[in-house]
């Protein structure tokens, strides 16, 4: 069986050899067109044949007869665990997010929606409570686009590579971090009354908070003030009399590891800590350097992260998500 990235070399000479974009502006006229011309040879390079590719699934939805998704897969189940949704060339895809959902909820098993133009390729993921789909893409993928983790990402999808269900669990993982991200930038945004109430609580002037004091917080409350509170942060936690400084970059992989660890319920935040060095920084259990977890280099060559043996680069949130489940196992061997 080819390797990951054989299969992603393999998908992105195909797409260079193909010259879709070409074909796409020359003969996609309309949204069958672009299925024969685009869609179904970019699913061929993903390793499915037109067999595999069951066209006009039903998926009717409130009592309407006739509905039908433009492609379902099985990949060998009962019912389709893939569907994907088509649209001409060049159409704004922005715009039927509604319609593969509609789609999404009445084809039971579905895990995976894809909605295409045949030059993007938009990936949508079962909520934890199926047959719902979030609303948002957790992977977009653009014919041109040649960035090989991109490619290796794309390559996850290939036939004979395929998890869904890991896929699945890894893109809930996605959509919950930015979703806290979002909320968390809409609180210090737009502080709420509670958020203010409780600054001013721990402000400890003992008295009523009143209406003037509140919009004096609520003022208060800035990019500045959120860089003197994050700058006095980093010089706590930075290691004492050693010289190191723990960036704000070492910090936020830190809290994203360490939130993918605690969704196990086997182990508490309280026992995931770091331990800055000069050339690395290190996330252990029990603040126990012989209970490593990972270490993580960040420098002007780039990011990368060991796990035990296992050793990788990685550019954001979604990449150290894809690791979870090592990142788990391997604090689970130090409690």
């Amino acid at each position: 069986m080819p390797s990951q990235l054989q299969i992603a070399k393999n998908i992105l000479k195909g797409i260079e050899e193909r010259e879709f974009i070409k074909i796409g502006k020359t003969r996609c006229k309309n949204e069958d067109q672009t299925k024969q011309f685009l869609i179904i040879p970019f699913m061929d390079l993903l390793g499915y044949s037109y067999m595999d590719l069951i066209p006009e699934y039903d998926a009717g939805y409130d009592g309407k007869k006739g509905k039908r998704v433009d492609f379902a897969i099985k990949l060998g189940k009962k019912e389709p665990e893939i569907i994907i949704e088509c649209k001409k060339y060049g159409v704004n895809l922005d715009k039927h997010t509604d319609q593969l959902n509609e789609y999404f909820e009445n084809t039971s098993n579905s895990k995976i929606g894809i909605l295409t133009n045949g030059f993007e390729y938009r990936f949508y993921a079962s909520r934890d409570k199926h047959p719902m789909m979030h609303d948002n893409p957790f992977f977009t993928f653009e014919i041109g686009d040649d960035d090989m983790s991109s490619i290796k990402d794309l390559a996850r999808y290939h036939k004979s590579f395929i998890d869904v269900n890991s896929i699945v669990e890894e893109a809930n993982e996605i959509i919950f971090l930015r979703q806290f991200n979002e909320a968390m930038f809409l609180e210090l945004s737009n502080p709420s009354r509670d958020f203010v109430k409780n600054i001013y609580d721990k402000m400890g002037l003992g008295s009523r908070m009143t209406s003037d004091m509140e919009i004096k917080i609520g003022e208060m409350i800035n990019v500045q003030s959120f860089k003197d509170a994050t700058d006095r942060m980093v010089a706590e936690l930075a290691a004492k009399g050693s010289g190191i400084v723990t960036t704000k970059e070492e910090l936020h992989a830190y809290n994203i590891i360490r939130t993918l660890i605690v969704q196990s319920r086997e182990i508490s935040s309280e026992r995931i800590a770091y331990q800055d060095r000069k050339r690395v920084f290190s996330i252990v259990v029990d603040n126990n350097q012989r209970k490593n977890i990972c270490d993580i280099v960040i420098n002007k060559k780039g990011k990368s992260i060991s796990v035990g043996s296992f050793k990788t680069s990685f550019k954001n949130v979604d990449d150290l998500v894809k690791l979870k489940k090592k990142l788990i196992d391997r604090a689970l061997t130090h409690i």
